[in-house]
């Protein structure tokens, strides 16, 4: 029985990649990120604009987790 998290996205034979469970762990990162930079808005002007740009990586990356599982 294969664990999901050790599934590499990778389809060639010697090929290095992060596997589905550590993109969704970046993504959830990206993620906690942005919301942390909603809650801290009025304090930090130039950090929560970078906040916001890493978090704007979130959505790709689980949209692309998804479609990864649906083929």
């Amino acid at each position: 029985m294969s664990s999901f998290r050790s599934r590499s996205i990778s389809r060639h034979a010697g090929a290095v990649g992060l596997s589905l469970g550590q993109l969704k762990a970046i993504g959830f990162c990206a993620m906690l990120v942005e919301h942390a930079a909603v809650y801290l808005a009025s304090e930090f002007g130039a950090l929560v604009l970078l906040s916001h740009i890493v978090g704007r990586l979130a959505i790709p990356i689980f949209c692309f987790a998804l479609a990864h599982g649906l083929s």
